[in-house]
């Protein structure tokens, strides 16, 4: 070792954590992982608790006992860390030269109607509850939305993906959705441009009361077991709604159509879902393809809102998955992680990066990729920020506002002052616009309690990652296949970037 570390030393970059008993780095600037033997991960602890005390680190290490063996090995870390630190130096692009999205997502917002009460919805809660203040979208309102979004296209080869529902229940617009899905369809075939349409979320509810319509990647809310769901999501009389939505459910996935192939079931996570093992094995049993856990947003003082307090209970119960999850046999690991590992999961989704070596410069492509259209035709970059009213971008009569639009195109982890110091910014992409939305003054620093939970969560990914090349490769090897559409489709936001050779470390 070239003697004790210097004050910029690199092994002091370097974030540390254990899970598990087992021991693991970050190298922050590039987000690379890898693992850590005991002695070198308590070494490096002494190191940085060193380096926080009082007065010139060189003057405090190195730690109380350094064995030749060991301080070699630290060596070894010392250089792994400087090759990543030079792969994070590649990973900043120059950002005229990033691709622009491959694919742009219209959210239409057709309604603002919704035949449930939940507890959290964003809806209900924001300023004004902007459920009465609008009226359903028109079909020429869509047409016309349509329209614009395929002017904003570049390219034949890029896709249009047109979403329906996001700030209602989309099944109280049943017909409406039904008429611009046959516009889309005809829009397509005379265009030569690649359309895709479906319903973006519905509560399901409404299903028995007729035939489902066509639900291109149908996805149902459906918070966990009968005493997780109700607690939040009831009708405007308090009622309960489990078994009205496992019914249609069941219905769904008895058809054995594309819908019930492509069904994803979401539990929205707030800060009394803390059991998080009985909420998925409960969801994924129900025979679902793909099941989701999401956070909830929620403004600030919210009894549900995920505080820093709540996040370490909610990590806590992601341990007790991934402890079953690790513990059951392939061909049942294979099935749990298939129902995980896709981009709707908030944990699953950083699998991916992780697994993948996926960075992200973004949360996601709000305003890049993606525009909501509201019932009166104005622009967002979000549904979220259009059922807050925040951050408009202009109107599909009037245009884009090219000020936000350069705003949020600009938007990276590399320049937010609040990330920049972060080792977990490019496995995360920073906080949700839409979250930040809830806090005043508007645009105030991230929520720490989400900040606390994702990298929390990052934490895990990274461990679970790791255990399952050790134990399961093959496995993680049929997931990431399964997922390879994701990780090469998903440029806009990040890049797969191969980290830095190890040379045989």
């Amino acid at each position: 070792m070239r003697g004790r570390p210097s004050e910029e030393d690199p092994l002091l970059s370097l974030h540390t954590f254990s899970l598990e008993g087992c021991h693991y780095a970050v190298q922050g600037s590039s987000g690379f992982p890898f693992e850590l033997d005991g002695p070198v991960s308590r070494a490096l602890a002494e190191l940085r608790e060193a380096a926080a005390g009082p007065g010139p680190v060189l003057g405090r290490w190195p730690p109380s006992s350094v064995s030749p063996a060991l301080l070699a090995e630290l060596e070894k870390v010392r250089e792994r860390a400087l090759r990543y630190a030079e792969g994070g130096k590649r990973l900043r692009w120059q950002e005229a030269h990033q691709r622009s999205p491959r694919s742009l997502e219209l959210c239409l917002c057709a309604t603002f109607r919704c035949n449930l009460a939940c507890r959290y919805c964003f809806v209900r809660l924001s300023s004004g509850d902007r459920r009465d203040a609008k009226a359903d979208m028109t079909f020429e309102t869509a047409r016309a939305a349509i329209e614009f979004a395929l002017g904003k296209l570049e390219s034949p080869t890029r896709e249009l993906v047109v979403s329906f529902g996001h700030t209602g229940e989309p099944l109280l617009a049943k017909e409406l959705y039904e008429k611009i899905g046959s516009y889309a369809q005809r829009r397509e075939a005379e265009t030569g441009r690649r359309i895709a349409y479906g319903m973006a979320a519905t509560n399901l509810t409404l299903a028995r009361s007729g035939k489902l319509p066509k639900l291109s990647w149908p996805t149902i809310s459906l918070d966990g077991p009968r005493e997780v769901h109700d607690r939040c999501r009831t009708t405007p009389a308090g009622l309960g709604t489990y078994d009205a939505v496992v019914s249609s459910l069941k219905m769904l996935l008895a058809t054995a159509s594309a819908e019930a192939a492509g069904a994803n079931v979401v539990a929205t996570v707030t800060a009394r879902s803390t059991d998080i093992k009985a909420i998925f094995l409960h969801l994924a049993s129900l025979g679902a393809p793909f099941v989701s856990l999401y956070p909830v947003r929620l403004p600030p003082g919210s009894e549900l809102a995920i505080t820093e307090a709540a996040a370490s209970e909610l990590l806590a119960g992601y341990d007790d998955l991934l402890r079953h999850l690790l513990t059951v046999d392939g061909t049942r690991l294979l099935q749990y992680l298939k129902c995980m590992v896709h981009s709707q999961d908030y944990f699953g989704r950083h699998l991916l990066r992780v697994a993948g070596n996926h960075r992200v410069r973004r949360r996601c492509d709000a305003g890049v990729g993606m525009l909501a259209v509201t019932p009166d035709g104005e622009l967002f970059p979000c549904p979220e920020l259009a059922a807050l009213g925040r951050m408009g971008m202009g109107s599909i009569q009037e245009g884009l506002d090219e000020q936000v639009v350069t705003y949020l195109e600009s938007r990276s982890v590399w320049d937010l002052e609040t990330c920049a110091a972060c080792w977990a910014r490019l496995l995360c992409g920073g906080d949700c616009l839409s979250n930040r939305a809830m806090y005043e003054p508007f645009g105030a620093p991230p929520d720490p309690g989400m900040c606390a939970f994702t990298r929390g969560l990052v934490e895990r990914a990274i461990h679970l990652v790791a255990r399952l090349r050790e134990a399961h490769p093959e496995v993680l090897s049929a997931v990431l296949q399964s997922r390879a559409r994701w990780l090469t489709d998903t440029e806009p936001a990040g890049a797969d970037v191969e980290p830095p050779s190890d040379n045989g470390d």
